[in-house]
């Protein structure tokens, strides 16, 4: 699969190659102008392009300087990619017809999609642009707590990392990912690890082998801005999470909170746009993210009923969600709660799979938390 993406990028590479022409260099280098010729154009993007493919088969290596790194990683996410060259490439094709902004402009001013993600996780592509790059965990689900943990993951070779900041305490390994529900349409949101990892748990302790990261499940969303993802563990065993992170982060019992790295560019939806997203007048299953009191994030997904046979070789009748095939399936939407305006707060995310019913205004009346059940899956209601 890795293969399939290299070849669409290279394929592009050969697409946008003869767009513009080499001059000599400006001496200095703005964002997106990679070769230092005072323009931002095709060049630049298939400049980028050709040094992502490269960087993927030559482990990791952009053959980049410093500068031309930041040149490069237009939207400042700490990762030079094809999102980085199609931000450019599009740049180039609007200012070719009169637009005038700057490029910072363009990708911090509604130019972004809405949601790129607007059919859900199809594919294990899609999984690795969305995973890649640095999140923070927010301990016990607070947006305001200083992240001491982070996890990095690297798309090119799908290595990922755990650690703490400056303690040299750290979980490295490589990952995989695939559709564990087996639903028809694909929703990729099974996250394991390949091999053994290795894992320091003190800065004292040596390093030593952990067998494995256990099976994962996790959900992700556009929340104000920042992608914003919950990782559970699915099953009994022990996960590097709990090894490195212990329980006392966890926002709910077993699920872990990350926010993507801030400097990560995304649409921020306005409240047109939010009103246009609110389901109204309906009872639907959604995933919370952040409460706020009076308001609260969701995620609108899809709910399913199937009979599995778990550990006690009894068929269940359980429950399971997927991302919906709405056109913002990773975004989470605010809405009211009514009656609750005096319980205002600064706000904490509570995941938990939800069934809601709003007023005709879009205002939630009811909401009630579905109990999780095991494996991934939840109790019927």
């Amino acid at each position: 699969m890795k293969n399939k993406y290299l070849a669409a990028v290279l394929s592009a590479v050969m697409s946008i190659s003869a767009i513009g022409c080499l001059t000599a260099s400006a001496g200095g280098q703005t964002h997106g102008d990679v070769n230092s010729d005072g323009r931002i154009d095709g060049v630049d993007a298939s400049n980028i392009l050709t040094a992502y493919a490269k960087s993927s088969v030559d482990g990791g290596s952009l053959g980049y300087t410093d500068e031309q790194k930041r040149a490069a990683d237009v939207n400042s996410n700490g990762i030079v990619d094809g999102v980085d060259a199609s931000l450019v490439l599009t740049y180039y094709a609007k200012t070719s017809v009169g637009y005038t902004e700057s490029l910072e402009f363009f990708i911090n001013n509604g130019e972004m999609p809405l949601d790129p993600f607007g059919s859900g996780l199809e594919s294990d592509i899609d999984a690795d642009r969305l995973l890649g790059g640095s999140w923070e965990f927010l301990s016990k689900g607070d947006p305001l707590s200083t992240p001491s943990y982070t996890a990095d993951f690297f798309n090119y070779d799908r290595e990922f990392r755990i650690s703490m900041d400056k303690t040299g305490i750290y979980g490295t390994g490589y990952y995989e990912t695939s559709n564990y529900f087996d639903t028809p349409r694909g929703c990729y949101n099974l996250l394991r690890n390949t091999e053994e990892m290795n894992i320091k748990l003190s800065p004292n302790s040596p390093e030593m082998h952990f067998g494995g990261m256990i099976d994962t499940h996790f959900t992700a969303a556009n929340v104000d801005g920042a992608y914003i993802m919950a990782i559970s563990v699915i099953g009994n065993g022990i996960s590097v999470f709990d090894q490195i992170l212990g329980p006392e982060t966890q926002a709910a019992d077993g699920i872990w909170i990350l926010r993507k790295n801030s400097n990560e560019t995304h649409h921020i939806i306005d409240d047109t746009e939010m009103a246009s997203l609110r389901e109204k007048g309906t009872t639907f299953y959604a995933y919370r993210w952040l409460d706020l009191g009076s308001e609260v994030y969701l995620q609108t997904v899809n709910a399913e009923t199937k009979e599995v046979v778990l550990d006690d070789g009894m068929p269940h009748e359980a429950m399971f969600f997927s991302y919906a095939n709405n056109g913002h399936a990773l975004t989470a939407v605010k809405y009211k709660i009514a009656g609750a305006e005096d319980k205002a707060n600064s706000g904490k995310y509570r995941p938990a799979l939800v069934k809601v019913t709003t007023d005709p205004s879009g205002n939630v009346t009811e909401m009630e938390e579905v109990p999780r059940f095991a494996y991934g899956y939840y109790h019927v209601l």
